[in-house]
């Protein structure tokens, strides 16, 4: 499965911290992003870029996670 096929994202930033939102394209998906996109496999695709912590919120009333990534600009 490509992420792509399942769901979008948006990216923005506030001060040194990345904001990742990944967005399920319909709710039935949502469970394979919670699921699949955790905080570790975020990790290693930003291996380098990201310097600090990553956090990653659940909100499933949107079918979206939210990554911060701290230290990542």
């Amino acid at each position: 499965m490509i992420l792509h096929d399942i769901a979008t994202a948006r990216a923005g930033d506030k001060g040194n911290t990345a904001q990742i939102a990944v967005i399920a394209r319909e709710p039935a998906h949502y469970a394979t992003l919670v699921e699949k996109l955790t905080v570790e496999r975020v990790a290693r695709h930003f291996q380098g870029i990201a310097h600090g912590p990553i956090t990653r919120h659940e909100l499933p009333h949107l079918s979206a996670l939210m990554f911060l990534l701290e230290n990542a600009l």
